[in-house]
């Protein structure tokens, strides 16, 4: 998950990398409660990881 507030070069950074290891990326607007919450509270990035068990 990012944030829109992340600007444009640094998501399309991310975004790159992310699809490259298969992941979902979800831009954020801070429109949204959380969307404000994930761009205040953790620099506008956060993840869900998954683990072979």
């Amino acid at each position: 998950m990012l944030s829109e507030k992340l600007g444009d070069e640094e998501i399309d950074r991310i975004y790159g990398m992310a699809k490259e290891k298969g992941a979902l990326v979800e831009i954020i607007s801070e429109e949204f409660e959380e969307g404000f919450q994930l761009a205040n509270t953790f620099g506008g990035k956060a993840a869900i990881l998954r683990f072979r068990i």
